[in-house]
């Protein structure tokens, strides 16, 4: 039976999550176009927009030399021909103080399968921004 496009992106969703909860920046970038533009939402330090995959990367390298842990629980994921939406709980930790709660990724995808694009929402940003600081 042949996999279709949509199945082919859970796919690589899942193996980009568990490659990021392993620390694998390695296998994520793999998965990014050169051009993926990261937007972070919120009121932390880590706020912003990271333009191409050497932002990105600087990004996940700050995030592990500050300590920042994130691992998450996957409930759902969604796809279509270019936008993949997961649905998970996120539980963060930093300096010894940890929080939890439900997360919406929305990815977009180029023709090739690779992330061009990338947001978050989150149902705790406040306590997020509050646990991380600016």
């Amino acid at each position: 039976m042949a996999v279709t496009a949509q199945q082919a992106s859970i796919e690589r969703t899942r193996k980009g999550y568990a490659a990021f909860d392993q620390g694998d920046v390695n296998t994520v970038l793999e998965l990014f176009a050169d051009n993926i533009v990261w937007h972070i939402g919120g009121n932390s330090k880590y706020t912003g927009t990271y333009n191409g995959k050497q932002a990105v990367l600087e990004f996940f390298g700050r995030l592990m030399q500050d300590g920042l842990v994130q691992k998450h629980e996957i409930h759902d994921i969604l796809a279509n021909d270019q936008h993949v939406v997961t649905l998970s709980t996120v539980t963060a930790t930093y300096k010894g103080q940890t929080i939890s709660g439900q997360t919406v990724d929305i990815a977009h995808e180029n023709d090739q399968g690779q992330l061009v694009e990338f947001w978050r929402l989150s149902s705790e940003q406040e306590k997020f921004d509050k646990l991380i600081g600016t």
